[in-house]
């Protein structure tokens, strides 16, 4: 929150954010319906609906006072790297790091024996458990890199390459860490 507070302050002072003249009623209209949809997920107690609705809420209220730009809109996006919507994604990152460091443990030497999501060696057997997916480091490696690339790169394929080398680095982070611990132990 204290980053979507800057990054508006920031585009007050260089004058990026635009009011709107008059009410939008396609805003107004989606804000109504995201309301609806917040309302609901509460009281049926859906809290993936409860997160996204909030967010909807947010920027469509927002959208409801400025004009639409991308400068307008992407630091309240930017909340979805606090909303608890990242757990669906521990169980296909946790089978990707178990692949990475099956392949990565070919390279040691040291005979392995890969039962996901169990890592056998002579020394041991080690789980690669839902803590060590590289989840956080996927949220981290997200955020940070959109957020440098809101704030210094214009240029599309630019922050393609970007985007793409903080995602890579993020999970080869967490893959060698997994890898170490098992040499390590």
């Amino acid at each position: 929150p204290f980053i979507t507070l800057y990054l508006y302050a920031q585009l007050a002072k260089n004058n990026m954010l635009v009011m709107r003249n008059k009410i939008s009623l396609v805003w107004l209209l989606l804000l109504t319906l995201s309301a609806t949809g917040f309302y609901l997920s509460v009281n049926a107690q859906l809290s993936l609906g409860y997160w996204v609705c909030f967010l909807g809420l947010l920027t469509l209220s927002l959208l409801n006072v400025f004009r639409f730009s991308l400068y307008t809109v992407f630091p309240v996006i930017f909340l979805i790297f606090i909303f608890p919507l990242w757990g669906n994604l521990t169980l296909f990152l946790q089978d990707l790091s178990v692949f990475a460091v099956s392949i990565m443990m070919g390279f040691t030497g040291i005979a392995t024996y890969v039962e996901a999501p169990f890592v056998h060696i002579p020394a041991g057997t080690f789980e690669i458990a839902n803590g060590c997916s590289g989840l956080r480091y996927l949220i981290v490696s997200l955020a940070i890199s959109s957020l440098f690339i809101f704030l210094y790169i214009k240029d599309k394929k630019k922050a393609l390459l970007f985007f793409t080398i903080a995602i890579l680095g993020g999970l080869l982070t967490n893959w060698l860490r997994i890898t170490a611990l098992i040499l390590i132990g």
